[in-house]
């Protein structure tokens, strides 16, 4: 019996020295930058497993060896920002139903290329429709469309018209990134901007180099008499299902040699980090700039515990991490945090609530959060 307890008291203090270690390299890697690194994008992806772990272990190996809660403490402590941001512990403020008259409604929402249907012969349940009706039953008053497409061929409708007539917004910005054809026509590809205040001026910004290029797109309205910038932008895909015998090859334009011969996942991932890495470079010059209140809608395929989100949050309020309860994921798979979409706001944004909405319209989930400005 004696035997026992001392090899279970060896492996557990064996086991907790492999995870701090783990979870030490989860801090190392959310500062550094990515470039040349190829075990910071792998470690960083597995941040939230190794909190958990860090947890667990350290609760069971609390009875044979006290010191591991003093080192846990301290690595929860150098890692608060990670952990803050990763899973809030805020008071589940989520958006109600009917908006309150003082607060402004802001919506963030990938939505798949409207599932890449056909919509001449549109049912009511397609995903688009379903998209279109999610964003009607919440009220919203700015939304910030990922992934959007744009057809023009005979027959087919309009998501542009049909966001404005069904949705109820009244003004609306489309970057149009890029066109290739497709089917009988052509397709457009950009982000979109949908707005009930007046849009006084917009502009894009080319956030990656290529004909395929997307760019991060900005608008201007007029809330409550004031004069408020908003952002919307998609960081490069992994095209983790793309390799050289898949159409979606075409659309990578400077990245599809690298596909091509870096089949692999893994591969895939450290690269595509290292261009989030040079576009938010490019984006944060740009929002540094920028004098005016502004709100930054993203969807940044990146989870918190990433460098990518360290940029991108750095100086910026984060909606969930503000008003947010858990792990907020908005991405749907079978990894539970994968919260990559994101609403950030300058100094003069105030979050009052936020929630994220499931629905059955996209493999992104909608990230809906409720807001005021100071004066």
């Amino acid at each position: 019996m004696q035997q026992q307890f001392t090899l279970y008291r060896t492996l557990l203090r064996w086991s907790y020295w492999l995870i701090a270690v783990w979870y030490s390299l989860c801090i190392i890697a959310w500062y550094l930058t990515v470039n040349g690194k190829a075990w910071l994008s792998i470690v960083s992806l597995t941040y939230p497993v190794a909190l958990i772990a860090l947890i667990v272990v350290t609760i069971a190996a609390t009875f044979t060896a006290r010191y591991t809660i003093f080192i846990s403490s301290l690595l929860v402590l150098f890692s608060y920002r990670m952990v803050d941001s990763s899973f809030p512990l805020n008071g589940k403020a989520q958006v109600a139903a009917a908006p309150n008259n003082n607060h402004i409604r802001i919506a963030t929402f990938n939505v798949q290329h409207f599932g890449d249907s056909r919509y001449k012969h549109d049912s009511a349940n397609s995903q688009r429709n379903i998209i279109f009706r999610t964003i009607k039953q919440w009220n919203i008053d700015v939304v910030c469309l990922q992934d959007f497409v744009e057809f023009k061929m005979e027959g087919e409708r309009s998501n542009i018209n049909d966001m404005l007539q069904r949705a109820g917004f009244k003004y609306h910005f489309f970057s149009n990134d890029f066109a290739y054809d497709i089917y009988t026509g052509t397709r457009f590809y950009g982000t979109a901007i949908f707005s009930k205040y007046p849009i006084v001026d917009s502009a894009q910004y080319p956030i990656l180099n290529g004909s395929y290029a997307e760019h991060m797109s900005a608008v201007s309205v007029v809330v409550k008499q004031q004069k408020l910038k908003i952002y919307n932008m998609h960081l490069q895909s992994y095209y983790l299902g793309a390799n050289k015998d898949t159409n979606s090859k075409a659309w990578v334009d400077a990245s599809t040699a690298y596909i091509a011969n870096h089949g692999s996942r893994m591969d895939k991932i450290v690269y595509f980090d290292s261009v989030h890495h040079q576009q938010v470079k490019k984006i944060k010059i740009i929002l540094n700039r920028e004098t005016q209140p502004y709100i930054l809608a993203c969807d940044a395929n990146a989870i918190p515990a990433m460098h990518t989100y360290q940029q991108l949050a750095s100086n910026l309020n984060d909606a969930w991490a503000n008003c947010g309860f858990g792990w907020g994921a908005t991405y749907k798979n079978r990894i539970p945090y994968m919260r990559i979409d994101y609403l950030f706001g300058s100094n003069a944004i105030q979050w009052q609530a936020v929630q994220v909405v499931d629905h059955a319209g996209s493999d992104h989930r909608a990230l809906i959060a409720d807001f005021t400005l100071r004066k």
